[in-house]
């Protein structure tokens, strides 16, 4: 694709962010991550360019205002969507509602997620082996030498919605949303509890302001309510996610016109 120029109110206060898992998950070592991050710096590197890794802005594994502040603010963002979480989901449909480019790696292990299944990628070894490695350092080098990145938001996705909280069915989902949040917090048998949590709370936020982009909506409310139901497919919670789901599908399609993929 052609490259397209992105225009800065201000100058980029950073030029490639690395954004890669942080955490020992199943398969993949902490170390592992680290091994990655420094590879796709060499990539970086290779291009002539300098990186900074979100991590560094975060002192608690947590998403922080800092670490947003890197993935919102840098000329391009890097992000290693091997693993799926709600922090990496949060970080993504951040950096999408910016309107900036940016550029997805994986090792190919699993199909990306539906909302950026069509977005162009490059595959690493998860083996992370020497010579199937460097070429993965070459494409990435070439793409951002050349600044062949994904533009991702659409006019229809920059469209902002207005959310009229004076109307039953705003009322009906923002209850449901607290009532989510309850069951979520007495289910004990809820995998990943806390991500879920974390997703709900962003996405209770984002449905809290008057206006928000479609992508925001997207990304930001129906996928962490989306892998939230994922891990609550039985027990205390699931009643309850699975009412919010279809509240906010229902509210997507007639008020909102956006169809939601599921």
């Amino acid at each position: 694709m052609t490259p397209t120029a992105v225009p800065y109110a201000d100058p980029p206060a950073h030029d490639c962010v690395i954004v890669v898992p942080y955490a020992q998950v199943e398969g993949y070592s902490e170390q592992h991550w680290n091994d990655v991050s420094e590879i796709i710096a060499s990539g970086v590197r290779a291009a002539g360019r300098t990186s900074t890794n979100a991590r560094d802005a975060e002192s608690t594994g947590r998403l922080t205002q800092s670490s947003l502040d890197v993935i919102s603010s840098a000329r391009c963002a890097i992000f290693d969507l091997s693993t799926i979480s709600p922090n990496s989901m949060f970080e993504v449909g951040f950096r999408i509602s910016t309107g900036f480019p940016l550029l997805i790696v994986t090792d190919g292990q699993k199909p990306l997620l539906f909302d950026v299944a069509h977005f162009s990628y490059i595959i690493y070894p998860k083996s992370l082996q020497y010579r199937e490695t460097q070429e993965f350092i070459d494409v990435l080098a070439k793409k951002l030498r050349d600044q062949n990145y994904t533009e991702v938001v659409t006019t229809g996705e920059k469209r902002m919605v207005r959310l009229d909280r004076s109307t039953p069915e705003y009322v009906e989902i923002a209850a449901a949303y607290e009532q989510a949040i309850q069951a979520a917090e007495r289910d004990n048998e809820l995998e990943d509890r806390e991500g879920v949590l974390r997703g709900l709370r962003f996405g209770q936020a984002l449905f809290a302001r008057a206006e928000l982009k479609v992508v925001e909506f997207k990304v930001g409310i129906w996928m962490t309510v989306d892998y939230a139901c994922e891990k609550a497919v039985e027990g205390y919670a699931s009643t309850a996610l699975g009412a919010l789901g279809a509240l906010i599908l229902s509210f997507a399609r007639k008020t909102l016109h956006i169809n939601l993929s599921i």
